[in-house]
Parts: C-alpha cells; structure tokens; sequence
C-alpha cells in the first residue's frame, strides 16, 4: 500500500508523519477495521470518500473531511465506534487519524493540507 506524509500548510507543522492511501475499493473498504489501533503520527488516507462508518472498529478515531482543493472542510474528533459519519458532499478525501491528533496539532476548518 502506499504511504505519504501529511503537512499542515497554514500551521506549517506536520500532520502525520506516516499515513497508508487506500485509494482501491477494498482498501477503502477494509479501512481500518480489525486493527487494534493507531500508533501516533500514523494514519489513514481514503480517496476518494465523503463519509465513513465505524462498523466493527475497535477503537475511536479523528475524521478529517477534505475537499479538492485540500482544504479541511469538515472535522469529526474522537469519532466512536459503531457511529456513521453524515455525507460530506465536497469531500474528496478522508484522513483517520489516531483520536487526539486534531487537538494535538491545533486542526482547524480551512486549514491548506499537502500529501507528500
């Protein structure tokens, strides 16, 4: 699978440090279900995807909506499981980040992101 880094442009701070693509219809399936959690720093990119669920998760997650322009537009933190994201219609990618990360690097909406 793979991997990039993920950076805050407007706080000009990194996000994650590791985060696997899912960009195949059973990566994005798959997501991140039967792990027993995430290591910080690390993390999920899904593409493309406007909603997630957290169906047979065993462990809650920050949910980063962004659009095409990679701009933040929608940020669910500590999402719990068996809950179900709304659809978030401009959304090109999802980012799952460990829960904490989104308070940990002060994420806001509008923040500029870029995948390296």
């Amino acid at each position: 699978m793979k991997k990039a880094q993920i950076w805050n442009l407007t706080k000009n701070n990194m996000l994650l440090r590791e985060a696997e693509v899912a960009d195949s219809f059973s990566a994005r399936l798959r997501g991140l279900i039967g792990r027993r959690g995430l290591v910080r720093d690390t993390g999920l990119i899904i593409t493309p995807c406007n909603s997630v669920h957290m169906m047979g998760m065993k462990f809650s997650i920050d949910v980063i909506f962004v659009d095409k322009n990679h701009r933040i537009i929608k940020i669910i933190p500590n999402m719990k499981k068996r809950s179900v994201s709304p659809v978030i219609w401009k959304a090109k990618y999802v980012i799952e980040a460990p829960a904490g990360t989104v308070q940990l690097r002060n994420l806001e909406i509008n923040d500029q992101i870029e995948l390296s």
